[in-house]
């Protein structure tokens, strides 16, 4: 005889079954039914406790016993659903919806299976692939800020701007060299003078030391005060590149000294590398 699962003697279990489980029918009659009946109760009890390999142990037992109970093969598939086994959960659905063509939910339970095998895999690994995309985002934007922390503007339209703006109407500004410092880390902001005292990021003061120092010797030709001739003055620039890491870089001239050059620069060109500057 069929007899349906979700009888008075079973009404604790049924209560506490999951969303998914739903109730089917079971052939048979004798102590072999009796005894699958205690084994299926045995499996729900077992995944309500979240012991999903004990479960599935006693599903086996019952549909040993009872081969053609759509009920205990609807919950073989649950249960192998939720340890990850997909393509087992859904041949469970599968036999148990052709055993019981009206069970319902094993029809739902099925379906919601055949379309996680089709989508992004199994639910147990849906926050793994959730994570490994976030960290490769979070890889993406690390390696993208770094480069563009280091991409910056040219340092020869900062001392083109220099330049522009401290050339006097009569003056005649050139370059006689360029050198880049190898130790820019040991660059003080006392070395120079920052040539544009608006540059900011926001509230932010370029840091200290810069990731690169250019050192530049112009020379600078103006009217004689006295004759026609023409009177030449060298100054030093430093050009420091800062950056806070993230995304704000930016190239600054600091003005140095002019000729006569004081005693103390040489010995700060050879602090930051840039001694092979001639200065003669």
């Amino acid at each position: 005889m069929n007899e349906h699962v979700s009888t008075a003697d079973a009404a604790d279990v049924a209560a506490r079954r999951p969303s998914s489980i739903k109730d089917g029918y079971m052939d048979g009659d004798g102590d072999g039914g009796a005894q699958a009946r205690q084994y299926l109760d045995r499996a729900y009890a077992h995944v309500d406790a979240g012991e999903l390999e004990d479960a599935l142990q006693e599903c086996d037992r019952a549909i040993a016993l009872t081969p053609v109970w759509a009920e205990a093969h609807n919950l073989q598939g649950v249960v192998l659903d939720d340890l990850g086994r997909l393509k087992e959960a859904i041949a469970a659905y599968e036999e148990a919806v052709r055993l019981d063509a009206g069970f319902e939910d094993a029809a739902e339970n099925l379906a919601e299976a055949q379309k996680e095998m089709r989508g992004p895999g199994p639910k147990w690994m849906r926050p793994l692939a959730f994570g490994a995309s976030l960290l490769v985002l979070i890889a993406l934007v690390v390696a993208f800020a770094r480069l563009e922390a280091r991409r910056g503007p040219n340092w020869r339209l900062e001392l083109e701007e220099y330049v522009a703006h401290s050339a006097s109407p009569s003056e005649t500004v050139a370059i006689q060299s360029v050198v880049e410092a190898k130790a820019p880390h040991n660059f003080r902001q006392e070395m120079g003078t920052a040539a544009r005292d608006d540059w900011r990021w926001g509230s932010v003061q370029p840091s200290f030391p810069p990731e690169a120092v250019r050192c530049v010797l112009l020379e600078r030709s103006r009217p004689s005060t006295t004759d026609d001739e023409q009177e030449s003055t060298r100054q030093v620039v430093f050009l420091a590149y800062h950056t806070d890491a993230l995304y704000r870089v930016g190239w600054l001239a600091y003005a140095g000294p002019e000729e006569p050059f004081p005693q103390d620069l040489a010995a700060n060109l050879a602090a930051i590398g840039c001694d092979s500057m001639s200065l003669r």
